[in-house]
């Protein structure tokens, strides 16, 4: 995927940022929320202390002497254990390809050499793809012995455990975030959904005056970014607003500050999510719950256990500018066949859909959209891709409130049109299947329409 990227521009900020691709055969990123599915593949679902988080090895102090040779050795010695590794397992293994593996080493050096002496950077082309030639012998600082990362990538190897929890960070878009086994590492492909946002932004500025929902946040990537976004937006509008109009005690009042709602329903999930948030100083606010059920607390002043999902939330209406959400979409039947990285490491409630086409999760997710978008706010879910995404497409295009009770919202999967209702409205416009890095439709946006 690295070198199959189709936009120069975003290949470039690919190469540049991201390091969450540590596999050929890519699976795409389903954000940590939400139906618990009845069978067990492979691990259970991590319990950890969510009060307490590792420190990223890039962020660790630089404290250990060695020398550029030694580091030169132990990546020779790394390159020869994955080639090893390789040529030793069958295909139907799924080991990434070694050019992927090789970058990956090229990163942990990266990361682990801290400095040389006085501490100022030392710096050495670890990432010349084939150069055999040892470097001049200078000394180091390293954040991670070198025992230590001969038994970090064994363990990368043998265990095929993401190079990212094994590093607790994963870098995304221009974002440093730290993951966890209870988060899904966050996907290059999902960057899209931001700039899918940007985009909205542009056309509609005055939804970044509005809350947003990140629903299944996982560690929280969408929301800090659609935050940043928003907070970039609402900038921009008041900068041009003071430039054309006389200041007044009114232009003076500074706008306040975009706030993103990020809700998951694992409690070690959302406290990543919180501490990601804080790291990246963005407003995010971090709920535990399903979907929109924490929500409907805060807009109506109410417990969540005490409101009921049927109560009228018409004068609710309208709080959000926006909702997008990235579920667990990946059908029950295809659990078992993902590959270890994927199936053995990251949680599973993160990643099953469910039944049939995995898709138990989207009802819910368009169905809240529909109540809580201001008129002409923004709703974008990613999905499996192909039919999957036509297939939400098509029942978010079909979703229908009735006109005579605005509380009542039919679901075109499960009910047939009321013969008394003479005018049920769709609630959705300008439905769309949007592409990813690769060309497939997968992501699904959608426009609230007007009353």
């Amino acid at each position: 995927l690295l070198f199959s990227l189709p936009p120069a521009r975003v290949r470039a900020r690919f190469e540049r940022l991201h390091r969450s691709v540590w596999r050929v055969k890519y699976v795409p990123y389903y954000p940590s929320h939400a139906r618990l599915c009845g069978a067990s593949f492979g691990t259970a679902e991590v319990e950890l202390n969510v009060n307490v988080f590792p420190k990223p090895l890039k962020e660790k102090n630089p404290s250990l002497a060695s020398s550029t040779v030694l580091v030169h050795e132990w990546r020779v010695w790394a390159r020869e254990f994955a080639t090893a590794t390789r040529v030793a397992l069958p295909e139907t293994s799924d080991l990434p390809e070694l050019q992927s593996l090789f970058t990956e080493i090229d990163w942990l050096v990266e990361d682990t050499v801290g400095g040389g002496n006085g501490g100022a950077d030392v710096k050495v082309s670890w990432s010349a793809s084939e150069k055999k030639d040892e470097p001049s012998e200078k000394p180091v600082l390293l954040r991670e012995s070198l025992e230590g990362l001969r038994a970090l990538w064994t363990t990368r190897l043998t265990d095929r455990v993401p190079l990212q929890y094994l590093t607790n960070l994963s870098e995304w878009r221009d974002l440093s975030l730290v993951v966890t086994r209870a988060v899904l590492i966050p996907r290059p492909e999902t960057e899209l959904m931001v700039d899918f946002v940007v985009d909205v932004l542009r056309e509609t500025p005055e939804l970044a005056n509005k809350p947003w929902a990140d629903l299944g946040t996982g560690s929280g990537a969408l929301a800090i970014g659609i935050a940043k976004e928003l907070e970039r937006t609402v900038h921009g509008m008041g900068s041009r607003t003071s430039s054309s109009i006389e200041t007044t005690t009114a232009a003076k009042e500074t706008p306040s500050r975009p706030r993103v709602y990020a809700v998951d329903l694992s409690p070690a999930a959302a406290a990543v999510a919180k501490h990601n948030a804080t790291r990246n100083g963005v407003n995010v606010e971090v709920h535990e719950g399903s979907w929109f059920e924490p929500l409907r607390a805060v807009f109506e002043g109410e417990d969540a256990a005490q409101v009921s999902a049927s109560s009228s939330a018409n004068k609710y209406s309208g709080t959000l500018g926006g909702v997008v959400s990235n579920p667990p979409y990946i059908p029950r039947r295809d659990m078992a066949g993902l590959q270890p990285e994927v199936g053995k490491h990251e949680p599973h409630l993160a990643l099953c859909g469910g039944d049939g086409q995995g898709m138990d999760a989207f009802l819910p997710i368009y169905k809240g959209a529909a109540r809580y978008l201001v008129n002409g706010g923004f709703l974008l879910l990613e999905t499996n891709g192909g039919a999957q995404a036509v297939e939400v497409a098509r029942r978010i295009r079909e979703f229908e409130e009735k006109s005579d009770e605005s509380s009542s919202i039919s679901d075109p999967t499960t009910s047939s049109r009321d013969p008394e209702n003479k005018s049920p409205r769709r609630v959705f416009v300008d439905v769309q299947i949007r592409k990813d890095l690769r060309g497939l439709g997968r992501f699904v946006s959608a426009r609230k329409g007007t009353c």
